[in-house]
């Protein structure tokens, strides 16, 4: 068990380990101080997904759209994954300890992801539109998709496919031994060679954290969650929507980044990308110009 005071502390759940957030610093501190902790079971959404990197994805957003925790069964695909876990990392492999749910466990709903019948999709209309900037990498993108994505890039250079020169190109991979992995294998100077800066490991324009910011009224493409601040910071006076993830909606206003909650379908349908959304605060009262 992990009690973390981040919303990252869940990616552990990957593993099989349960991992959860205090909501607040003092809560952490409560924890240090009695050596207790209480949890309340809540209810349960059974995910099966078979890559151990995208379930570290998973499991660190889960705070993120509302859950608890994220954990996945530990398998022999946990198994394999510390396995080859090398240095420090390898004192894990002995004396490990594995958690299966009970037989006939209830669920408050249960997802089984078939990936042959995944279609690739990109939110949004990309052909033709004038991009200022891309960015790829971070916490929710995981060691296996910047390989490939470098396998891509390295197979579009190889067919004397050129990179256009406007705009900026950043990629952070989210840990220290995932930048060590995609030296080893030269994927690091095939995304240089693409005109891709790469950033220190951590967060970065998903968090809008010194420099690596959008700025305002440009259009990137970011492979990774977008955060009250680097809204804020790319421009944004105001976020609509039909309801916000508990930490998302927290963190927004403590970013002093406006929010509105509308379920009418109604407003969607006229509020189209066109369109010129003037909100008077006082009067509580939204006009689409």
């Amino acid at each position: 068990m992990i009690i973390g005071a981040d919303s990252h502390s869940c990616s552990a759940g990957a593993l099989g380990k349960l991992c959860r957030r205090s909501w607040c610093w003092l809560m952490f501190l409560c924890h240090l101080v009695t050596g207790e902790t209480w949890f309340k079971v809540p209810e349960t959404c059974e995910i099966r997904f078979v890559v151990c990197d995208d379930r570290f994805a998973i499991a660190n957003m889960s705070t993120e759209f509302g859950g608890i925790a994220g954990v996945f069964q530990a398998d022999e695909i946990t198994a394999n994954f510390i396995a080859k876990r090398t240095g420090e990392d390898a004192n894990y492999k002995e004396g490990a300890l594995y958690f299966r749910a009970d037989e006939g466990a209830q669920y408050s709903s249960s997802h089984i992801i078939d990936l042959s019948k995944v279609e690739p999709s990109v939110f949004g209309e990309l052909v033709g539109m004038d991009l200022d900037g891309v960015f790829i990498g971070a916490c929710t993108t995981a060691e296996e998709e910047l390989i490939l994505a470098g396998l891509v890039l390295e197979a579009g250079l190889k067919k004397g496919y050129v990179p256009v020169c406007k705009g900026t190109r950043k990629v952070t991979p989210g840990s220290a031994s995932i930048l060590a992995r995609l030296r080893e294998l030269g994927l690091i100077d095939v995304y240089e060679k693409a005109g891709f800066q790469v950033g220190a490991p951590g967060c970065s324009y998903c968090l809008g954290i010194a420099a690596d910011r959008a700025g305002e009224g440009e259009v990137w493409f970011i492979f990774s969650k977008p955060t009250p601040r680097a809204l804020k910071g790319s421009g944004v006076k105001c976020v609509i929507a039909r309801s916000y993830a508990f930490i998302y909606g927290r963190n927004q206003y403590n970013m002093a980044l406006y929010g509105i909650i509308i379920n009418d379908d109604a407003f969607y349908e006229i509020a189209t990308e066109d369109k010129e959304i003037y909100i008077d605060i006082p009067n509580r009262y939204v006009e689409i110009e």
